[in-house]
């Protein structure tokens, strides 16, 4: 009889976990009031609700992070639409934890261009790996509007995976585009897209990375659109000051490689992106090495 319980009561979460995550993929991970998952189900293995209380609010963890991904969702819609939307406030957010994640983050914005009314709009990204640059940015939508899914062959998604190129040399620097210095007060993505590179990198549960004071020494575009600037899909060979991390101060330069990824078929958004040791060695900081965790003894 024992037995009998025991396996009826597996019968019973299996059935409850499968409701559960009908109930999940049904809200596409965003409106999930109300969705309980069964009795006995793990944490990590859900889905965690968070209400915002302004963007700058304390209340939630992953604060500038979430901000950053909500950001990184109307950079998306605005490449696809043409339009200028700017993050105004953030709603609530889910996720789950255990490692890289998914956000499901739902925002108010206003395009600052036209000075229309408020919208909602609901972001998704899909963390690639943790502790680093390499999400991709899946939904970006305004609330109400229907994301239409398109098939694409195995092979596209492919691309999301591939290494980051090396650090160029002199010569291969002078193939490339280079960003003037008055051109880049007006190309707003790209100190996004380091500034989002710093703080999924560097911040951390609750504190928020200061990254007003970057300065740019040097910026080139690797790309095949004919408009270097306006490029959806490139790789950026940054020079930067301004970050104090690690007992070391905003004077030292370092170097950053960030590559943009945009899916004309999905119109999926994948950024990929490392800090670079320093000066003559392009193998990006470790987690290990920037928390100073001892690596385990394996000998």
């Amino acid at each position: 009889m024992a037995s009998f319980g025991a396996e009826f009561n597996r019968v019973e979460y299996s059935r409850d976990l499968s409701e559960y995550w009908r109930r999940i993929n049904e809200s596409q991970g965003f409106d999930i009031e109300g969705i309980v998952g069964p009795k006995g189900m793990v944490t990590s293995g859900q889905l965690i609700s968070y209400k915002c209380e302004g963007l700058g609010s304390s209340c939630y963890p992953f604060g500038q992070k979430v901000k950053y991904y909500g950001k990184l969702g109307l950079h998306r819609y605005n490449l696809i639409h043409g339009t200028n939307f700017e993050l105004q406030d953030l709603i609530k957010f889910n996720m789950c934890y255990g490692g890289a994640s998914s956000f499901y983050i739902t925002l108010e914005a206003r395009d600052k261009v036209t000075s229309g009314p408020l919208q909602i709009f609901q972001v998704c990204a899909d963390e690639q790996e943790f502790g680093c640059l390499h999400v991709v940015c899946s939904i970006a939508r305004i609330k109400g509007d229907e994301t239409t899914s398109v098939f694409a062959p195995p092979e596209i998604y492919d691309s999301v995976h591939r290494a980051l190129p090396d650090w160029p040399s002199d010569a291969e620097m002078q193939r490339l585009f280079m960003v003037d210095r008055s051109e880049l007060l007006n190309t707003h993505w790209i100190h996004f897209y380091l500034e989002l590179l710093l703080c999924i990198k560097f911040g951390n549960f609750s504190e928020e990375l200061n990254v007003s004071n970057l300065e740019f020494v040097n910026v080139v575009i690797e790309t095949d659109n004919e408009t270097p600037l306006k490029a959806k899909s490139s790789v950026l060979y940054i020079v930067f000051r301004g970050l104090a991390i690690d007992g070391t101060n905003e004077s030292v330069e370092r170097k950053a490689i960030i590559k943009s990824m945009f899916n004309e078929l999905t119109g999926s958004l994948t950024l990929h992106g490392i800090v670079c040791k320093g000066e003559h060695d392009v193998a990006p900081i470790s987690t290990e090495e920037h928390f100073n965790i001892p690596l385990p003894n394996v000998s």
